[in-house]
C-alpha cells in the first residue's frame, strides 16, 4: 500500500526472479516478466496465478497488459528471432506475430488501439479487433497517455496535427513546432 508502506500481498511459487512488473490500469492484475524468459499474468485480487504462461526465446524485450487484461503484447529481441506477438490472456496462446518492431507500445484506455513507436506510419497504430495497421499520413512524435491522440508533424505545413485515433481523422491544429511534444497525464494538454 503506497500510503501506508504495509505488505498487502506476497505473490509466491514462480520459478525465477522477476525482473520487470506491471499493473493493469485498475490494479487487478500483476505482468510480471521472469529471467527465465517467462510472462505471468497474476490476479492480485485473489492472489492466484491467472492459468496462463507466455514464453519467449531469449527473454521479452518489453511487454504491454490491456487495461481490460485481455491482450497481451510482448517484443523478443535475440539472437534467432526479433518479433512481436499478440497474446490472449484467458488461453495463453499467441495469436498474431505482428510484422513491426516497437521500442515500446501503449494501449488505448478502451484496449481497443497498441500504439507503438515504429519507424513507419502504417506501423504505429493496430485496432486489436483485427490487429490490423490504421495509416496516418505521417509519422507521429508524441502519443498520449491512454493513447488515443497522437501528435503528428510538423511536416512541411510547419504546424503539429493531433491526430484522434478512433476516428482516424485530425482533431485539431497547432501553430508551433516544438521539437519533443509532450501530453498532460490527462491529454487536456
Amino acid at each position: 500500500e503506497a500510503k501506508t508502506g504495509r505488505e498487502l500481498l506476497v505473490l509466491k511459487g514462480q520459478a525465477r526472479a522477476e525482473s520487470r512488473v506491471q499493473f493493469s490500469p485498475d490494479g487487478r492484475q500483476l505482468l510480471a516478466i521472469s529471467s527465465d524468459g517467462t510472462a505471468h499474468v497474476l490476479d492480485v485480487t485473489t492472489a492466484g496465478q491467472l492459468p496462463t504462461q507466455f514464453f519467449a526465446y531469449g527473454g521479452f524485450s518489453w511487454a504491454v497488459l490491456s487495461p481490460d487484461a485481455r491482450w497481451l503484447v510482448t517484443a523478443i529481441s535475440a539472437p534467432n528471432e526479433t518479433a512481436m506477438r499478440a497474446w490472449d490472456v484467458a488461453s495463453g496462446r499467441a495469436i498474431k506475430t505482428l510484422d513491426a518492431f516497437w521500442g515500446y507500445a501503449r494501449f488505448s484506455s478502451d484496449s481497443r488501439w497498441l500504439v507503438g513507436n515504429g519507424d513507419l506510419e502504417q506501423d504505429i497504430i493496430r485496432d486489436t479487433a483485427n490487429w490490423q495497421s490504421v495509416p496516418l499520413p505521417q509519422r507521429p512524435i508524441s502519443v498520449s497517455p491512454d493513447g488515443t491522440l497522437a501528435a503528428l508533424g510538423p511536416g512541411l505545413s510547419n504546424r503539429i496535427r493531433i491526430w484522434d485515433v478512433a476516428a482516424q481523422a485530425v482533431a485539431t491544429g497547432l501553430p508551433i513546432t516544438p521539437t519533443n511534444p509532450v501530453f498532460s497525464p490527462d491529454n487536456a494538454y
